[in-house]
């Protein structure tokens, strides 16, 4: 099997020059990818061989690592080709950025074995919910707006633990494909390729290590990937990302 490629190397304004490299052809496959309501084929494979969805993955798993500016200026530049693909971007990419949070044993299983597996998401709290267990914890839940997830290995469900009726924590689990079911509702007037449909799980065990508590992601160097992610990019809060990457891809769709 061939290792996919490393893109420790590219710079931020090589990252910068690869995604404007892409406008044009993006736009000229916009209208084709809001009829498929999901990424297309060949935009995937443009993004992977340019390495662009991976501009906030750790160094050491072979991603560029860049600053933080990225979040904003890579879907940014991208939205000026098509803003659904810059929304996935922005999404995708980022998710690259929360992995590198977790256990390392969460890092190996998911990086370990493909270096460019995509994460979708389910960051809405109150719609999962979960209670702890030996080992872990077992959730269930229906999340909406799970962006990328047709073209992903792996989700990040957001779920309440409750002791009882009581909320004790708040973690972002993450599962296999194979263990949630996506719903497809994504039938909407815009931005239909992002394929934003919805995800659902039952009594679900997520072990404790693919579990991160988001109290310990609020900014500094508590979560559990510290020892092996010490770039300060990574001690940035968690709360701070959602609205930075998102408002690229807006801007950048603006701009077109």
């Amino acid at each position: 099997m061939t290792r996919p490629p490393s893109f420790t190397d590219v710079t931020y304004d090589e990252a910068m020059a690869r995604a404007r490299a892409l406008v044009p052809v993006l736009r000229e496959r916009a209208d084709g990818a809001e009829v498929g309501r999901e990424m297309q084929k060949e935009t995937l494979e443009d993004l992977h061989r340019t390495g662009l969805l991976r501009f906030h993955q750790p160094k050491r798993w072979g991603g560029m690592e860049l600053p933080f500016e990225a979040i904003f200026d890579l879907p940014a530049e991208i939205g000026r080709g098509c803003a659904s693909t810059a929304w996935n971007v922005a999404n995708l990419g980022i998710h690259h950025w929360m992995l590198a949070l977790y256990d390392e044993r969460a890092q190996e299983e998911v990086w370990g074995k493909n270096p460019e597996s995509l994460i979708a998401s389910g960051i809405a709290y109150p719609q999962g919910r979960g209670r702890r267990v030996d080992g872990g914890f077992v959730v269930s839940g229906f999340w909406n707006f799970s962006s990328g997830v047709d073209v992903s290995d792996w989700n990040m469900l957001a779920v309440m633990v409750r002791d009882g009726e009581r909320v004790v924590d708040h973690r972002m689990c993450l599962v296999p494909r194979g263990e949630y079911e996506v719903v497809d509702d994504w039938h909407v007037l815009g931005m239909r390729s992002t394929g934003s449909k919805s995800v659902k799980t039952s009594e679900l065990f997520v072990p404790e290590h693919r579990a991160l508590s988001m109290y310990l992601a609020r900014g500094g160097n508590e979560f559990p990937g510290a020892r092996v992610t010490t770039n300060p990019l990574f001690r940035v809060p968690l709360s701070a990302l959602g609205s930075h990457c998102l408002a690229g891809a807006g801007v950048g769709n603006a701009l077109s």
